[in-house]
């Protein structure tokens, strides 16, 4: 049985590089694709100016990963001034990758922006800046800095299920945060000052959001776990 294939989102930066300064460039930070392959899948990276109609068709799962704030617009608010300036092309590509994704019931592990995405795309909101909500920056502490929060997930949902605990320490890097959550998703963690922490969408195969990073520490059998759903694509 060949490897599944995960697409993987990016973000558009200038970046520099050996003989190169200030270049526009496709990047991602490569702690995403260590922990796919490791999982035992193959990742290849998304480029937001793409067609994802037929990208999809390529791919046996997709991972959305951090990055800067979603568009406010996008869920009738306005921007806020602690919100970031948006990606609109980034916003527009990753929204149709979740709507085929549910569509074609393809996993989707959605991390940090991506779990923002998954929400938004259901018709859900974001806090904008979560300290005005639960009076701490201890989910983003500082420019680079991962906060560390205990998660609480419930009992009997998918994440509990697949990570063996209803408890977990995890490096967090987020100030913005679910306010209403989106159609036909359930919360399935939280930090003990309420934040959600985590969702899914229990009537597909492995639709999982995380707002943590869990990359990080190498959560192995969160990865694992889709990789398993990405590798039932492949068969027969």
């Amino acid at each position: 049985m060949r490897r599944p294939i995960v697409g993987v989102s990016t973000s558009s930066a200038c970046a520099a590089w050996g003989s190169w300064i200030n270049t526009p460039a496709t990047i991602l930070p490569e702690t995403y694709t260590t922990r796919i392959v490791e999982a035992g899948a193959s990742p290849v990276l998304l480029f937001s100016g793409s067609n994802p109609d037929y990208i999809v068709d390529l791919l046996d799962g997709i991972v959305l990963v951090g990055g800067p704030d979603v568009s406010p617009e996008t869920y009738g608010a306005v921007p806020e001034a602690s919100t970031q300036v948006p990606d609109h092309r980034r916003d527009s590509f990753e929204f149709a990758l979740v709507v085929t994704a549910t569509q074609r019931d393809l996993p989707l592990l959605a991390i940090c922006r991506g779990l923002q995405v998954l929400n938004v795309v259901r018709g859900g909101t974001l806090h904008q800046h979560l300290p005005d909500v639960v009076d701490h920056e201890r989910h983003s502490p500082g420019p680079g800095l991962y906060g560390e929060t205990r998660v609480e997930f419930e009992r009997g949902s998918t994440l509990a299920r697949l990570l063996g605990t209803t408890t977990r320490i995890v490096d967090c890097y987020h100030h913005q945060g679910i306010d209403h959550l989106g159609e036909g998703l359930v919360v399935a963690g939280r930090a003990n000052d309420g934040a959600i922490e985590a969702i899914e969408d229990p009537s597909l195969r492995f639709m999982v959001g995380v707002q943590w990073h869990p990359e990080v520490r190498g959560d192995a059998a969160l990865f694992r776990s889709f990789a398993e759903a990405c590798a039932s694509e492949t068969e027969p």
